[in-house]
């Protein structure tokens, strides 16, 4: 005897058949559309670079030109600027390198790249890896577009001159139009050799310097020598990347042979108009 499921229904022969229920699956719901999130907004840089080009290749000649000689600078410096991949160059991996290094007869070569752009009031932030090495000087920094130094107008937002100097730490000026640049202002700053963002906003009214977000330093109009403020209609600033070796802000130190290459790295420059 079979087990039987279900109630039994009879024919009118007297045959009979027992039904079996069956679940039944509701149909699934229907899947909402997925919404893409809205896009990121690009900025919108004045002028920028991000270094993007090939390993080996040079800086892009549309936004850089090099400043090249030996000894014209008037700080002591002992390297030779040159126009080299040797010594400037795309790194393949979104940074510009400014490599100094020995020219092979005891000396050294290096690097100094002049943005062709000059931009008035606005902001300038670079992302880079500043090195602090023995008699090795790189920096940051902007002059004036109109004019001769000190009239035109120099402002210093990265310079580092050695683990002799300051205790490595950073040092950050605003050059008056004075004799020698002086009188000028400034702060110092601890850094490490690594990655920051150097940021200065440049108003009306005077300078705002931030590392990593955080203010430093506020420098302003007022607190120059009457006449001695050359940042109003000075034609706008452009961008100077270099790295320097020996002369009067390393205290005449120069980098030792085992340290070489002295490598400083950028990721980027912008400038955003105010």
């Amino acid at each position: 005897m079979s087990e039987q499921t279900g109630p039994a229904v009879f024919s009118p022969s007297g045959a009979h058949t027992h039904s079996v229920a069956v679940p039944t699956t509701a149909p699934p719901a229907p899947v909402p559309p997925v919404t893409p999130p809205p896009p990121v907004p690009v900025p919108s840089y004045t002028f920028f670079d991000e270094f993007n080009g090939a390993a080996g290749t040079a800086p892009d000649p549309t936004k850089w030109v090099p400043q090249t000689g030996r000894g014209i600078w008037g700080t002591g410096e002992v390297e030779n600027m040159i126009n080299s991949t040797s010594t400037a160059y795309v790194d393949g991996n979104s940074n510009l390198v400014i490599a100094c290094v020995s020219d092979g007869q005891g000396g050294f070569n290096s690097a100094r790249l002049n943005s062709k752009f000059a931009g008035s009031y606005g902001t300038w932030t670079m992302r880079a890896q500043v090195p602090v090495a023995l008699g090795a000087w790189p920096a940051l920094w902007f002059m004036g577009n109109n004019g001769q130094w000190p009239a035109n107008g120099e402002v210093d937002l990265v310079e580092i001159y050695g683990p002799n100097v300051n205790g490595g730490q950073l040092q950050t000026t605003v050059h008056s139009s004075g004799s020698n640049g002086q009188p000028s202002y400034y702060a110092n700053h601890a850094t490490d050799g690594q990655f920051h963002v150097y940021q200065v906003v440049w108003t009306a009214s005077g300078f705002t310097f931030s590392l990593d977000g955080a203010v430093y330093l506020t420098v302003t109009e007022s607190q120059f020598p009457p006449g001695e403020y050359p940042f109003n209609g000075n034609g706008g600033m452009y961008a100077i990347l270099n790295v320097a070796a020996g002369g009067e802000g390393t205290n005449e130190a120069v980098p030792d042979a085992g340290d070489l290459p002295v490598l400083m790295l950028v990721d980027y420059v912008r400038f955003t108009a105010a």
